[in-house]
């Protein structure tokens, strides 16, 4: 099944309803342990050194044996029947775009992007079907991969793709169990407890199945696929998880694939290294803010400047991704901020981080940081035409756009928030009154309706107006029904968390004086809360409500005259580090 392909999948098809689910009379096979391993064409370049070691002794950032066995004494061993899968090969896991071949230039793109990032030089089986069971695999197809997605229908590869997998891949079978039963936890608590049984045996399946990887030199994609379900909901069972362990073992699955040289590769193989990469990227900027990483501040930059900025194209037309929708730079640039502002906080604010301060060259932090503001002012994004229709209802093409330049809007909020004197250099070298219209040689803030702050000497104003911008003008209209919402949680963060109002001394209704002013931030912190509220019903509530809490106590701050408080602050002062995607 090919990831977004316009297949022949149907409704009567999809896997939670009667039909869809293996014959509950079928029993395992109590035979000597088995792995199911379709063929799969051996990586090229494993042997390559870099940050994130692609064949280690053990997988990176998992246990080791020994302290496996321990953590999963009281699990029942899974016995696993070896079936016959060799006829589908890697052909079950393609990606989105079948219908004509990209150029190289285009196919490499991705690998640029994340190169760039890791600062890398160039180079069948049966189950017993129990009614919980049951259950939860219809859950997780009729809701759950829906939230998974920035869109759903038959390109939706978290339903098609895992629709061919889940019966065959003993790792994905318990994977989406989990997250249905975490979802489901929001409205009965007793599940949350099903769905850490679930993650438990998902994560021992897993181990094996890397294990005898490991063994054979060979990466299957349904792998890699695993790793990004259990990865990416682990807050979804415990707010405070972060699924560093799988994002390690999900980097060191995608190194070789940076490594490889593009005629070590096929065109189905170059499409599967796409789109993980692309998942990939997105990952990383979840995690960016809230997790320490090695301070490496020298980076390849992007060779040129695309209009579609490495999205995906088919011929003329860019195809979002599920994860990335149509920004992959945007989102490989917020990172780069993400863990560049967290480094610098860690320095200023030892204390709230529990960190030392480390041995960095200020000036380096600081020449990073204009270097991707500079990146970041010179994104553009495609016309609503140039977009590939996702067949979703829920979902326009316009949300797609919008989320991307959001996206962009709030790395820029973030350099220019913890950097002032990055904004005023860009400020005061503007002419005229280009700045109130949001644009100028310098400035590009196409969408802009409520204009930005025009005083280059309030920067504070202006990072208020910046926030405002995305809320009101970029997040306000992206319809709430959109399947994109949840990549906007971070977005919503952190602008919600730089809306000031004008004055230390604040009316009973929340307004003061300049009235104007504090209506249009009272606007957009309504509605960064219903959208944030509107989250947490609609997605597994545990990191949710952590980051409501966060929101609305940076507000608290700022209403009783703490003008300087940083949202990230806050959050590792109390402990609130959550993966915010």
């Amino acid at each position: 099944m090919a990831f977004g392909q316009t297949a022949t999948y149907q409704n009567e098809e999809i896997p939670g309803n009667a039909a869809g689910l293996r014959d509950a009379s079928e029993e395992r096979t109590h035979s000597a342990v088995a792995i199911h391993t379709p063929p799969v064409q051996k990586a090229v370049g494993m042997e390559a050194s870099g940050p994130y070691c692609p064949w280690p002794e053990q997988w990176p950032g998992y246990p080791d044996p020994d302290q496996q066995n321990a953590i999963f004494l009281n699990t029942p061993n899974t016995l696993i029947q070896q079936v016959d899968g060799s006829r589908r090969a890697n052909n079950e896991i393609q990606t989105f775009h079948q219908h004509r071949s990209n150029s190289p230039e285009e196919m490499s793109q991705w690998k640029s992007l994340l190169r760039a990032y890791y600062r890398m030089a160039a180079p069948s089986m049966s189950r017993s079907l129990q009614n919980d069971t049951t259950r939860l695999v219809e859950h997780y197809f009729r809701d759950v991969c829906v939230l998974y997605s920035s869109f759903d229908s038959k390109l939706n590869p978290f339903r098609t793709v895992i629709a061919k997998l889940w019966d065959s891949s003993n790792s994905i079978f318990y994977a989406i169990q989990s997250m249905a039963a975490a979802h489901l936890a929001n409205h009965n608590i007793g599940m949350g407890v099903q769905g850490l049984q679930m993650q438990r045996k998902a994560y021992e399946c897993l181990q094996q199945e890397l294990q005898l990887a490991h063994v054979n030199q060979q990466v299957d994609d349904r792998l890699l696929l695993t790793v990004l379900l259990l990865g990416m909901s682990s807050p979804w069972h415990e707010a405070g998880d972060l699924g560093m362990a799988h994002l390690n073992a999900a980097r060191g699955l995608i190194y070789p694939r940076l490594l490889r040289e593009d005629g070590n590769q096929t065109e189905e193989m170059a499409r599967n290294d796409q789109f993980f990469a692309e998942a990939l990227i997105y990952w990383e900027m979840c995690v960016a803010f809230v997790h320490k990483e090695p301070h490496t501040p020298s980076r390849e930059k992007s060779t040129g400047r695309t209009d579609y900025n490495e999205a995906r194209t088919i011929g003329t037309k860019v195809m979002p991704h599920p994860w990335t929708g149509v920004g992959p730079r945007a989102q490989v640039l917020f990172a780069e901020v993400g863990r560049l502002v967290r480094t610098y906080r860690a320095i200023s604010c030892p204390l709230s981080y529990g960190t030392t301060a480390e041995h960095v060259n200020i000036a380096d932090i600081i020449s990073a940081a204009t270097a991707f503001e500079e990146e970041l002012l010179g994104i553009r994004w495609p016309a609503v035409d140039d977009l590939i229709d996702v067949q979703d209802q829920s979902t326009g093409k316009l949300d797609f756009i919008m989320v991307a330049e959001a996206t962009r809007c709030s790395a820029l909020l973030e350099i220019y928030r913890v950097f002032p004197n990055i904004l005023c250099n860009r400020m005061l070298g503007l002419t005229g009154n280009a700045s109130t219209t949001g644009t100028s040689s310098q400035f590009f803030f196409p969408f802009c309706g409520t204009h930005l702050h025009p005083d280059p000497h309030d920067p504070t104003a202006w990072l208020t107006s910046l926030a405002r911008h995305i809320l009101l003008d970029l997040i306000g209209n992206v319809p709430p029904t959109s399947n994109t919402r949840p990549l906007q949680l971070l977005i919503i963060v952190t602008a919600a968390a730089e809306l000031r109002l004008s004055g230390s001394a604040v009316s009973p209704s929340g307004l003061n004086d300049e009235v104007p002013y504090d209506m249009d931030v009272a606007r957009a912190r309504d509605l960064a809360m219903t959208r944030l509220d509107q989250l947490s019903a609609r997605l597994p509530s545990k990191p949710v409500f952590i980051l409501i809490k966060l929101v609305k106590e940076v507000w608290r701050r700022f209403d009783i005259g703490d003008s300087e408080v940083f949202w990230l602050d806050v959050m590792h002062e109390n402990g609130w580090q959550t993966v915010m995607g």
